[in-house]
């Protein structure tokens, strides 16, 4: 097999191990066999996953900016070290 199949299958077995024997083993038996070198490489697809790839890193990288710079994390670690040393001048517990 050529590398990009191999990559496929490597790919297939990392993410399902057990799918991935089963297939294998009824490829052996006369079942069709799964083209794993070409699986989910429909334009469609790309475009979808390169979308959420993006949104996902966004996302985590700007929780992860707000959270450097001061922002929620921070306020969130503040509020809960004043709760647990006792020292609240507000008089509230929320």
């Amino acid at each position: 097999c050529d590398r990009k199949e191999a990559q496929g299958n490597m790919d297939a077995f990392l993410d399902n191990p057990q799918d991935w024997a089963y297939q294998k083993l009824q490829e052996q038996n006369g079942s069709f066999k799964k083209d794993y070198a070409n699986a989910n490489m429909a334009p469609k697809q790309v475009i979808l996953s390169t979308v959420w790839g993006f949104g996902v890193i966004y996302f985590f990288g700007n929780l992860i900016y707000n959270g450097i710079q001061g922002g929620v994390l921070t306020d969130s670690f503040e509020r809960t070290m004043e709760l647990l040393s006792g020292d609240d001048s507000s008089g509230k517990l929320f």
